[in-house]
Order: structure tokens, then sequence, then C-alpha cells
């Protein structure tokens, strides 16, 4: 029968596993009053796997491996490209830090490891605890979608929606021409 100590919380994992001695040993330890973390170490009689970048890496496997489907992986690799970074084959991407598909700052490797995904985290707002980072959620420093935030529209993006539109009506051809550039960037662009 387990104590009322051990009754209170489950038994880990890997000492359920490893058997009914480090079971029993797990369950002295946290009767005596030992911490949940220094009961495993002692039940399992092995110290704690430390947390490196190479460890948390490890057997991701390179981009090819970590996605399947090629055609999703061109089309993250293109957006990352088109945003200034190149993705390199023993990358790996970690779409929970993507703004968009193809977040350049998403690409992770060995040189960058946990203090890439804090300083991510850390300037997104966003919060971790528990995991590989604890970082403490705040507000962003700006709205990344208050239209005073929305990048200009590129001139060819301007030229393309201005010619769809006098396509679609042709009395615009006798518009002027800079002021309809204007109301596109007003409409689609940066207030």
């Amino acid at each position: 029968m387990k104590s009322k100590a051990v009754q209170d919380r489950d038994v880990p994992r890997d000492v359920l596993v490893s058997g009914s001695v480090a079971v029993r040993r797990y369950v002295r330890c946290i009767t005596s009053g030992e911490s949940e973390s220094i009961s495993v170490m002692l039940a399992l009689q092995q110290s704690p796997r430390v947390m490196t970048d190479d460890v948390m890496l490890s057997g991701v496997g390179n981009l090819d491996q970590q996605i399947k489907d090629t055609s999703y992986l061109d089309h993250i690799c293109k957006q990352s490209i088109r945003h200034g970074y190149k993705p390199k084959v023993s990358d790996f991407y970690n779409g929970a830090l993507a703004a968009f598909p193809g977040d350049p700052r998403a690409f992770l490797n060995h040189g960058q490891g946990r203090g890439h995904i804090k300083d991510v985290l850390e300037s997104r707002g966003m919060a971790s605890e528990g995991g590989l980072v604890t970082v403490k959620g705040r507000e962003p420093e700006k709205d990344p979608y208050a239209p005073e935030n929305r990048p200009s529209l590129a001139p060819d993006l301007v030229e393309k929606i201005r010619k769809k539109r006098v396509k679609q009506n042709p009395d615009l051809k006798h518009v002027n021409q800079r002021e309809l550039r204007e109301e596109i960037v007003d409409t689609h662009g940066a207030k």
C-alpha cells in the first residue's frame, strides 16, 4: 500500500519503468521528505541528464527528416529566403516560434538553441514555463496588426493592384494615376 505522501502524487514514469526496487526507493525518499527531483535521482541511481542545446536538438533531424511534406518545406524555405534567411540543411524549424510560415526566427541550428528561443519569445512578449525555456509573458512592444505598424506596399505591388483595378474598371484610365496609387496605398498599405 502506498503511503499518504505518495498517494497525493503519481510515481514518475521513469521510476515505474525501472521496476519495483526503483519504486520502493522513490516511495522511501518521498516519505522521508525529499523533493521529487532528488527522489527520482536516488530511485534511478543516476544523475539527471544535463539539458544542453545539443541534447535539446538531438534526434530532431534536419529539415528534410523533420518536414515530410516537400511542398510545405519548399513553401517555408521560399518564405524564409524572401524575408532574408536562407535555411541550411542542418536547421530545425520550430513552427511554434513562427509569426508566419517560413519566419526566419523560427529556424534553429546547433549554434543557437535555447538562447535563440528565449530571445524570440521575449521580443514577442510570449510566455513559456517549465519546458526548455522559462520566459515571463508581457504585452508586445507594438501591436503587429495595428494599422500604423503595417508595412508600406512595395511599388511593384501597388502597380499590380492598379493594373487589376483598371482592367476591372476601364474608366479608371482617365483618373489621375498618382492619386489612384495613393488611394491603393491608403487602402492596403500602412496608415
